[in-house]
């Protein structure tokens, strides 16, 4: 375990590259080269406006700054020269820094390294990415050894996104930090000298290369830690010191190269959800114990269905229906887990036998008789409680076995605490005026036009959850909903100003290929906001073509590609940019004709290529860093377009290709240009506009409308 000295790093510190540690193996004093590079500090010598900081001037022959003539920079007691930043408001509630040519926007400038930065009690949020096309972004490279952050108050978040990052070995851990963030920042391994705060609760290493658990990670204790997410990586294996992780309930470890279900996971007694979804994993011999450890999570998620042999009891067999089938092999068993034997064979009974055991059979049936009135006794006062408790006779439930999942294989989630006989506990009238700051003005708007009432909307199954958001299915005056949530306590709220903004958007926007927005809702004490949606029947494609192995004819690929396309032309004439289209947003109903689905339209935000199993949707101009546009809309597309004619998942098809690759098999032409193979049945038109779609220049791609024309006239023009 390392035990850190944390030590106040002044100016000249910072300067010098000098950092302490003290480690388990005794006291070190590294010297870096670092002192040269362009360092952003807050210890500004008062030459810099409050609520702002500045860059001091190293000898970067990459980003040299010109301090002579210019008013924006000062001379610190040091004798150095520093550039000062635009300040920012004395209201933000987030520091957002990026490494820029440009510094005319607050947090952007010319600094190549982190050092001092003390916050005031208002700040809660630190943020460190890299900077808009606008700003004429640096390379994207940041050195921390010398990071110290020093807030007034705990911070609730601190983030570093598509950034390079350097010297975390050497970096002092962010204390008073509860929720930390390295996403896409190209970490091989967990940087466990930085996270190792002593109040965090959440640790995002989502989109890295990480290859696996160190000993450093595991030997650390993290009392208060809830969620890990190492989801978007490169792990092998996975492995805990248990003891060390007594408080978490959330484990990501979705799109990575494991092949068993770490034995580590059960032995997390507080674990409550768990995700494994795109990974090669074989999870036929996991023990009775095992598979009712599973079924005892709130949420668990893998890909496919696994035969086993193993027999569990049959409520653990209902939860886990959808991942697994069970008892393959062992025909004799019951599948309730009881044993059964053989009765050995007797000789006739004598008698006095006879009438011995004729009374003892009499007996038998009078018990029987007793206990089975008793059981018809309490399933009648059980019904009778059960209608009472309902109220809502008039209004038939659905229920969750008879619902198909539009997910990757979740279960059934009628014990989740937001949930109480289909009912969230949060049930505050509808017509209740809300105090909560962000909805205050929503009333009299779009929002409050459409304002739903928690009495005419029940919650039955969820389908997704996230550290942020979860997605349930409900229904709604006798039709089956969507209902997307976001808590308060747990998103931003820049966050919870975009989820608005998205309802507004989804009021406005009527296509006939386009879900449509049913109404929104939130509660009086402002915890919680909602979205209700219409629910497609045969729900996400990606259910239908991956996980249900259901092959879509010629022309149905073709009429479900016409549809989407004029839904996507429709946005982008509204001036809209979806952002996040993939295989979970677009719905098919029961014909499987296409509807898209409106949720995260990221159209007035950057768009984080992290999003762990839909990156690979993403652009390759959103991955360096430029904003989502029409023509990133139209490379998604193509994507979507490889899973519609292949059935594979995007991200298998491409590493078996990288595997083709390196075996020096031949590759098609197309397969070298997209990056994808594509079917043998593949029809030419198909095939011209996924190779249009995923060109790499966004000028060069078509629009949608052009691609809606294609599949009218049965041919792309180039």
């Amino acid at each position: 375990m390392r035990v850190w000295l944390t030590l106040a790093l002044g100016v000249s510190e910072l300067l010098s590259g000098k950092v302490f540690a003290a480690s388990s193996s005794g006291s070190s004093e590294t010297t870096t080269t670092s002192g040269t590079l362009n360092t952003l500090t807050t210890s500004c010598n008062g030459g810099c406006s409050s609520n702002s900081a500045c860059v001091v001037v190293g000898q970067s022959s990459a980003n040299s700054i010109n301090c002579v003539n210019d008013t924006n920079c000062v001379t610190l007691s040091s004798g150095q020269s520093a550039l000062c930043l635009d300040a920012f408001s004395s209201s933000a509630t987030e520091w957002v820094f990026q490494p820029a040519e440009s510094n005319d926007t607050a947090g952007a400038g010319p600094f190549e390294r982190v050092g001092l930065l003390q916050l005031d009690d208002h700040v809660t949020d630190l943020t460190f990415r890299l900077a808009d096309q606008g700003e004429e972004p640096l390379s994207g490279k940041l050195e921390l050894a010398s990071m110290n952050i020093q807030p007034d108050a705990t911070l609730d978040k601190v983030t570093f996104k598509n950034l390079t990052l350097s010297g975390l070995d050497n970096a002092l851990p962010l204390n008073s930090v509860k929720r930390i963030y390295f996403n896409n920042c190209s970490l091989s391994e967990i940087p466990t000298a930085a996270v190792a705060g002593d109040s965090v609760t959440v640790i995002d290493l989502a989109g890295n290369a990480i290859t696996n658990v160190d000993s450093n990670f595991q030997d650390e204790a993290f009392t208060n830690l809830t969620l890990l997410d190492l989801s978007s990586n490169a792990l092998t294996d996975f492995n805990l010191v248990a003891n060390n992780f007594p408080a978490i309930t959330t484990l990501y470890l979705s799109d990575n190269s494991l092949r068993t279900v770490p034995d580590v996971i059960f032995n997390l007694s507080t674990l409550q959800y768990l995700t494994l979804v795109n990974n090669p994993i074989n999870a036929s011999d996991l023990t009775v114990q095992q598979l009712t450890f599973l079924a005892g999570l709130n949420m668990f998620t893998i890909d496919g269905t696994t035969n086993t042999s193993a027999c569990p009891t049959a409520a653990v067999q209902n939860k886990l229906n959808e991942s697994f089938t069970f008892c393959v092999g062992n025909d004799d068993i019951d599948p309730s887990n009881s044993t059964v034997t053989e009765q050995p064979a007797t000789t006739v009974p004598t008698t006095t036998e006879r009438d011995s055991t004729s009374s003892s059979s009499n007996k038998t049936w009078i018990i029987l008789g007793a206990c089975l009135g008793a059981v018809v006794l309490l399933l009648l006062v059980g019904i009778i409680w059960w209608c009472c408790r309902r109220r809502r006779n008039e209004q038939p439930k659905l229920m969750n076995s008879a619902i198909p999942s539009i997910s990757i294989g979740m279960g059934d989630f009628s014990d989740h605490p937001y949930m109480e006989l289909g009912v969230p506990r949060s049930n505050a009238s509808s017509q209740t005026t809300s105090d909560f700051e962000l909805l205050a003005s929503v009333a009299d708007g779009y929002i409050g036009l459409t304002r739903l009432s928690y009495d005419d909307v029940f919650l039955h199954k969820m389908l997704r959850v996230s550290s942020r958001s979860e997605l349930w299915l409900g229904e709604y005056k006798h039709e089956t909903v969507l209902v997307k949530k976001i808590k308060s306590n747990t998103a931003s709220k820049a966050l919870l100003r975009d989820f608005v903004t998205e309802i507004e958007l989804m009021f406005e926007l009527k296509h006939p290929r386009i879900a449509a927005f049913r109404g929104a809702m939130w509660d009086a004490d402002g915890t919680e906001l909602c979205a209700v949606v219409e629910y497609v029947e045969k729900g996400a494609l990606r259910d239908c073509t991956v996980n249900n192995a259901m092959e879509l004819s010629v022309p149905k690929q073709h009429a479900i590609v016409r549809q989407i396309s004029e839904a996507m032309a429709f946005l982008h004439k509204q001036n809209i940019i979806h952002g996040r289209l993939n295989a979970f947003n677009i719905l098919l109903d029961k014909d499987y004709s296409a509807k898209l689905s409106l949720f995260s339209i990221f159209h007035y935000v950057k768009l984080s290529p992290l999003d762990n199993e839909c990156k690979i949707f993403v652009a390759p101009e959103i991955l360096r860093g430029e904003q989502p546009s029409e023509r990133s809309d139209v490379y998604a597309f193509g994507v979507v377009l490889v899973e519609i004619d292949t059935g594979e998942t995007p991200v298998m098809n491409a590493r078996r290709l990288t595997m083709e690759r390196s075996g020096r098999e031949e590759l098609s032409p197309t397969a070298k240009k997209t990056g994808f193979r594509l079917s043998r049945l593949c029809s030419g038109v198909m095939k011209d506009t996924i190779a249009a779609c995923l060109e790499p220049d966004p000028a060069r791609r078509p629009t949608m409308v052009q691609v809606a024309m294609a599949f009218k006239n049965g041919a792309m023009k180039l």
